[in-house]
């Protein structure tokens, strides 16, 4: 990043520095909240994703059970239920610690897009399916119907943005501007 120092000539004033000190510092700014902004993307969907996992290592018979109910076999229920939580959670410790993030956000979104189908799936069901991920949680509005159909579009949402920020740049070998990520 160059400074108010590199673009200022040895014949430059203080106060014809100032204007030129004042861009540096704004461009230092924008940089440090988008920072920001993308790692608080990445913890989001890297906490959602622990939380989900723990969930499921908690009561691993409530993910197949609700598999089940959606109609699925009880040998890739099971299957699902066994693997699906180390998943999650291998997901989020790589969204955390930036490990292979290209591909970590577009499984991160795909795992997603498989929640909101599974959310739909689970409101044409008439006996109201909640969330498997959280079952010591009590029945809210996030955890059963559109609430939890809403819930998994924000997560989906979130997932997009980092398949945005990360999957899309990196699939092109970093030949889109850099200015659209900033």
């Amino acid at each position: 990043m160059e400074t108010a120092r590199d673009i200022a000539t040895p014949e430059c004033s203080e106060r014809e520095m100032e204007p030129t000190m004042q861009r540096v510092c704004a461009r230092a700014m924008t940089a440090l909240a988008a920072d920001c902004a993308w790692m608080a993307l990445r913890l989001l969907l890297a906490g959602g994703l622990e939380i989900a996992g723990i969930g499921k290592i908690v009561a691993p018979a409530g993910l197949a059970a609700y598999l089940q109910e959606l109609g699925w076999p009880p040998v890739l229920s099971g299957g699902v239920a066994a693997l699906l939580p180390s998943f999650e959670l291998t997901l989020g410790i790589c969204l955390m610690a930036r490990i292979e993030l290209e591909l970590a956000s577009v499984l991160t979104w795909l795992l997603s897009a498989g929640f909101v189908v599974m959310a739909l799936l689970a409101l044409s069901k008439p006996t109201g399916l909640g969330c498997p991920c959280l079952p010591q949680m009590s029945p809210g509005i996030l955890s059963s119907g559109l609430g939890m159909v809403f819930r998994n579009l924000v997560l989906l949402l979130a997932a997009s943005l980092a398949v945005w920020k990360w999957g899309i740049r990196a699939a092109v070998g970093g030949a889109v501007p850099e200015k659209l990520w900033s």
